[in-house]
């Protein structure tokens, strides 16, 4: 009985220690990491990840991952589940809409990890919402400048510098003001 319990108790520190150096590491990352089951529950997701939600993890953990899915994503999200616990490696490139209203441009990669006669469903994911606005900004400074070459007066130009820029940075309007001399006015010059 007393080598039992001895090896049992060892057993369970070294499972306590394998299962701290895990989370240190999960913790240490600088991606999200969401872990679902098979039935796409949300079982465990660092800190990063609750961040990048705008989300606690105790609103996270417990919930079908596609809760937090827009209406018109849902059906997709599934298929690409499916296909990860099916054994296929996902890529995913997409947006997040937060609770506070912001948006959150993401790469994900998902994969199927086994353990226990289970299977999972293991994402990591990464902001790229600065690598997304950089992209827009060098593809409206490529689209002016094509448009300024092109064009043979300012005039000319103006509306299609303004159209370039929206099309370019997804804006829904844009305007060009202009100081109207000798009265020292803003004028709308272009809308």
């Amino acid at each position: 009985n007393t080598r039992d319990v001895t090896e049992r108790a060892q057993a369970e520190r070294s499972l306590a220690e394998a299962k701290g150096r895990l989370e240190a590491i999960q913790e240490a990352a600088s991606d999200a990491i969401y872990l679902m089951n098979a039935d796409g529950i949300i079982v465990s997701l660092n800190s990063r990840a609750a961040t990048m939600m705008g989300r606690a993890r105790e609103e996270v953990v417990g919930r079908h991952f596609n809760d937090f899915s827009p209406a018109d994503f849902k059906a997709e999200r599934e298929r690409q589940f499916q296909r990860v616990i099916d054994g296929n490696t996902v890529r995913v490139r997409s947006t997040m809409h937060r609770p506070d209203g912001a948006t959150v441009d993401f790469e994900a990669t998902s994969y199927r990890v086994e353990w226990g006669g289970e299977q999972f469903c293991c994402s990591t994911v990464r902001d790229v919402s600065d690598e997304t606005r950089a992209q827009r900004r060098l593809a409206a400074q490529h689209a002016v400048t094509r448009v300024l070459a092109e064009a043979r007066t300012l005039a000319e130009a103006t509306p299609l510098i303004v159209k370039a820029i929206c099309e370019s940075l997804e804006w829904e309007a844009g305007a060009v003001w202009s100081v109207a001399r000798p009265a020292d006015v803003l004028r709308c010059a272009e809308f």
